[in-house]
């Protein structure tokens, strides 16, 4: 059997043409049927914020998200005396406060952030705390009486790249 006597047999032609569409509908049909609902934040509740792949080594910047709630933290400047941090939030928030420590088992009182702007979105905070060699960063952010908490390393803290420009600044 040759390759034209194959492509001109009807029932091939139409499996060619239906194989596609069934994976396309079974693969959508899977995803509705296993996906999670999403939910409305409640008020007085707390929700765990996930560290993106940006915060596990030097990019500059440093995303924790829950669904849509998306925070953004940014270093400024970054010594061994301290660091200056700017969290950028996608809602307005009440409060922010974090808290850098050397490690798991150490609790440093939490500090407080100050509004950058008027609409919440925007806070900063400059710190002597100093930055050890492996610390690490829990953040608490309220919005709309919601308490959203997570934590993450300061290997974002340092914006290194193998080139000589800082390309921060092409991502806008």
């Amino acid at each position: 059997m040759n390759a034209t006597a194959i492509l001109t047999n009807k029932h091939v032609v139409a499996a060619m043409i239906i194989t596609p569409i069934l994976a396309i509908l079974g693969y959508f049909a899977v995803d509705r049927m296993v996906s999670e609902v999403p939910q409305r934040a409640e008020p007085g509740a707390r929700y765990p914020l996930a560290a993106s792949s940006k915060c596990r080594y030097a990019s500059g910047s440093c995303q924790l998200r829950n669904g849509n709630f998306i925070l953004t933290l940014r270093a400024e400047s970054h010594s061994t005396k301290g660091i200056q941090l700017h969290l950028d939030s996608v809602f307005p928030l009440q409060a922010a406060k974090l808290s850098i420590a050397p490690d798991d088992d150490t609790d440093y009182p939490p500090l407080a952030m100050e509004a950058a702007s008027e609409d919440g979105r925007r806070w900063r905070i400059a710190t002597s705390v100093p930055v050890a060699a492996a610390p690490r960063l829990r953040l608490v952010a309220v919005a709309d009486d919601s308490v959203y908490y997570g934590q993450t390393g300061l290997d974002f803290s340092v914006y290194e790249t193998s080139y000589q420009r800082d390309f921060r600044g092409d991502q806008q």
